[in-house]
Order: structure tokens, then sequence, then C-alpha cells
């Protein structure tokens, strides 16, 4: 689906600002998750869930919000 290709994408963009900051290791543990799980999503072998990205973008800092409209 065109929504998991935007997420792949979106989170794939963000590894070099993740790492210019920390190791994969310690994002992982700053936010609360398996290590793993990043590892999968940087290889693009797993798309990441909401929660994941929501995760990933306050422990850079950010509020993520999402909108649903009708179109």
């Amino acid at each position: 689906a065109a929504s998991d290709v935007y997420k792949r994408q979106l989170v794939y963009n963000l590894k070099p600002l993740i790492e210019s900051k920390y190791t994969i290791c310690e994002f992982a543990k700053l936010i609360g998750i398996h290590r793993i799980t990043l590892y999968k999503i940087f290889s693009r072998k797993m798309i990441p869930s909401i929660e994941i990205l929501h995760k990933i973008f306050l422990g850079l800092g950010y509020d993520l919000k999402l909108t649903a409209q009708k179109v």
C-alpha cells in the first residue's frame, strides 16, 4: 500500500539524523523498543507501526500528529 511505502521512506530518511546523535542501540533504549526492531526497519525488512513512528519522532524531540480527512 502507498501508506506503507511512505512510512518506510519516512523512517529510512530519519536514519542519518538518529545516527548523528546516537547509536542504534542507544536510540532504541531511549525510545523503548528493541534494537532489532530498528535494524529491521532501517534495512527495510519491517514496516513501522504508527506507534513506533511516534516513539521515533518523540525520541528526536518532535511530536507526531496525524489527522484523518474524508476525501
